[in-house]
């Protein structure tokens, strides 16, 4: 049995989308000491024309925690943290430069 809504609710159709591409959504590494570590990559279908990212329903994990194992025996991995560890100074010096620029003060024309 069912009511009659006063006011009938009309969904209009979505047009189907195409995700080529793989958008990541989280990196995660946890390397509490140069014998354990863990990683976590989560991805989502992302289509790089339209900027479309699909929603999370759709999101993978990989997910491991012999992070270091994986170093060893993964080349891509391994270049990985390598670059990770090459952006780590970069990467302060740029942070340390854009909050001096917050706080240095306007140069204001009265």
């Amino acid at each position: 049995m069912s009511l009659t809504l006063q006011t009938p609710l009309e969904i209009p159709a979505v047009a189907a989308k195409s995700y080529p591409h793989i958008w990541l959504l989280n990196v995660i590494a946890s390397a509490p000491s140069m014998q354990s570590g863990s990683i976590r990559i989560e991805t989502l279908p992302c289509n790089r024309q339209t900027g479309d990212i699909a929603t999370g329903d759709h999101m993978d994990a990989i997910s491991t925690g012999r992070l270091w194992e994986a170093v060893e025996q993964v080349p891509e991995v391994a270049a990985a943290m390598h670059a990770i560890f090459a952006a780590v100074e970069p990467l302060r010096a740029w942070v340390a430069a854009q909050e001096a620029a917050q706080e240095a003060p306007s140069d204001a024309v009265e």
